[in-house]
Formats: structure tokens, sequence, C-alpha cells
């Protein structure tokens, strides 16, 4: 059975300063994730807030 998630997922990529990846990194260990949950969780967060903001000013 193919995997529909897959089929929804694309790669990207993105480049830090080293103190930002110092704190991401710093952020996994204390949190024992890794990277992309990290990473995943900030968007989902910010494009949330700022769907709630848009809805705000119809």
């Amino acid at each position: 059975m193919p995997n529909k998630r897959a089929d929804n997922i694309k790669r990207v990529t993105i480049t830090l300063d080293d103190e930002l990846l110092r704190q991401l990194e710093a952020e996994c260990k204390r949190a024992g994730v890794n990277r992309l949950e990290i990473i995943r969780e900030a968007i989902a967060t910010r494009v949330k807030k700022n769907g709630k903001k848009q809805n705000t000013h119809k």
C-alpha cells in the first residue's frame, strides 16, 4: 500500500547562520527531538498565527 503522506511531502533546504543553528541544536537537545520537528512546529505556529491575524482584518 503506498504511503499517501509521503506523496504530499516536499523537501526544502534552509540556510541558517551559525548562531541560529547553535540555538536550534540546543533546543533539540533540550526537548529531545530532531531538527525537523522543531522547524515544522515553528512554521506551523507562524502560519497559524498569521492566519488568525488575516482573519481579524476582514
